[in-house]
């Protein structure tokens, strides 16, 4: 099952590689094992997958922006990444079982834009 994932993963984010290359302004791939916080969100909705970013704040808790769940049917995290766009043998995936979004997050004006994962 692992290694589907990484498969799965590894084409998924090779489609979105030029839109991801255009978004973040002047990034780098971080070396291997720099930030172990750093963690990737696949969200799956009605008609596909999109990514965010995430940090993860404790053993089991990820921090992240609420709009990355607005119409998600599922999420499933990956943490210890250094790059979005190469699949890494220090993945961890984990299926996020549980979602906070801040009460007062507004989609509209993005006003509280946080979001907790478990």
């Amino acid at each position: 099952l692992h290694e589907h994932l990484h498969e799965q993963l590894h084409e998924q984010l090779h489609e979105h590689e030029q839109e991801h290359r255009r978004m973040i302004v002047g990034g780098d791939d971080a070396e291997a094992g720099r930030y172990p916080y750093f963690t990737l969100l696949q969200v799956s909705v009605d008609n596909g997958v999109f990514f965010c970013g995430a940090a993860l704040i404790h053993s089991d808790i990820l921090l992240t922006a609420a709009n990355c769940n607005i119409t998600a049917i599922s999420m499933l995290a990956i943490v210890n990444t250094t790059s979005f766009l190469i699949a890494q043998p220090s993945w961890q995936p984990r299926e996020v079982v549980q979602v906070l979004i801040h009460p007062d997050f507004s989609p509209d004006s993005e006003e509280n834009d946080i979001m907790l994962l478990r």
